[in-house]
């Protein structure tokens, strides 16, 4: 760090850390590109691997709207807190070392990206180096950053404010925690909802869902392999919607599934857990498209 760095540094009685939180630091994490969930997974292994950065808590994963550039795919956000003897700098040089890990490439701001790693907060430290300006200038504007923060550590005092009195000012009803399929890897899709619904076009509910299906590849002669992709999406994709029903409890599920052709497309699916039962079911697929 510079001496200009340094003498820009200075700490503040505003941003409570060190005598009361059993961490150091903040990061923050978010990924748009390849698997989201799985990214954001293996930063937080990168990060912590060799111990430098203990791991201390770390937040769910949410699902969020993307920020700043908008016409992109929806993002997987956290956030985790870490003990660690290493400078700032230091803590911001294994930030990016983990982004390399993720082949991060950076071609716009604010665009897509597999991962992007923040120092959020570090201690008590307040510095207005361009290179790393802490606490990050935009903590307090991204509700995709605060949810996760919060849940990490509901108390923290940012520039005056808790975190969740400059969360009141915004509007965080995009930011929604990720949840799985309960049960997934017992889920079961009856035969002849995929030969004589998904792929028929006899049926008379499923032409649209046959041409679109047989459109990736999928056809009368492969169910297997509709169904296997199906069962896929059941156990790794993300909820969307969970609604109440006569029978048990439906749930969403959209996102992409793995073609014949290698292609990946977007299918919601519903999927209903009897009552009593822990077996998922399919009720349905049909095109989809991720909900921003």
């Amino acid at each position: 760090m510079s001496l200009i760095s340094v003498l820009r540094t200075v700490r503040s009685p505003t941003l409570k850390m060190s005598m009361q939180h059993p961490f150091d630091a903040i990061i923050g994490l978010g990924s748009n590109l390849g698997d989201k969930r799985a990214n954001i997974e293996h930063a937080v292994e990168h990060l912590t691997a060799d111990g430098a950065l203990k791991l201390v808590r770390r937040s769910k994963d949410y699902r969020s709207a993307p920020w700043g550039k908008t016409d992109q795919d929806w993002f997987v956000n956290a956030c985790i807190s870490v003990a660690t003897q290493l400078s700032p700098r230091e803590v911001l040089e294994r930030c990016f070392a983990a982004e390399r890990a993720l082949q991060r490439v950076r071609l716009e701001r604010w665009g897509p990206r597999t991962l992007d790693c923040d120092v959020l907060l570090y201690r008590d430290v307040i510095s207005d180096d361009p290179e790393l300006t802490l606490p990050h200038p935009r903590t307090t504007e991204r509700a995709f950053v605060l949810v996760p923060l919060i849940e990490i550590a509901p108390d923290i005092v940012i520039n005056g404010r808790r975190a969740s009195e400059w969360l009141k000012h915004l509007d965080a009803g995009d930011v929604v925690a990720i949840v799985l399929l309960p049960g997934a890897e017992n889920a079961f899709i009856e035969p002849e909802k995929i030969s004589a619904y998904l792929l028929s076009d006899a049926h008379p509910d499923g032409q649209s869902k046959a041409s679109f299906f047989k459109a990736f590849g999928f056809s009368p002669q492969n169910p297997e392999k509709l169904s296997d992709s199906l069962l896929g999406l059941a156990r790794n994709g993300i909820v969307t919607a969970i609604t109440s029903s006569p029978h048990g409890t439906k749930y969403v599920i959209e996102g992409p599934i793995q073609a014949p052709d290698s292609r990946a497309p977007m299918v919601k699916t519903v999927w209903i857990v009897d009552f009593g039962e822990a077996k998922p079911r399919l009720v349905t697929a049909y095109p989809g498209k991720f909900v921003r």
